[in-house]
């Protein structure tokens, strides 16, 4: 059992990096035989940013109290 949790929850981010988000998604996934693009790509920022909190130690700066 994992000890993470699946939350929603809304941030704000820059118009840009959603751009980013579908153009790095596109080339990873490519069209579908129809020459058509079917990505989640809610699905694919959730992973991203899970990601990186990952690796940037999100559990400790939330712990730290002087954060908020």
């Amino acid at each position: 059992m994992s000890d993470h949790l699946s939350i929603h929850a809304r941030i704000e981010i820059p118009a840009s990096v959603l751009q980013s988000v579908v153009a790095c998604s596109k080339k990873k996934y490519g069209p579908n035989q129809n020459g058509n693009y079917s990505i989640d790509t809610a699905e694919e920022l959730n992973r991203l940013i899970s990601r990186f909190l990952n690796q940037k130690d999100f559990a400790s700066f939330a712990a730290d109290c002087s954060n908020y």
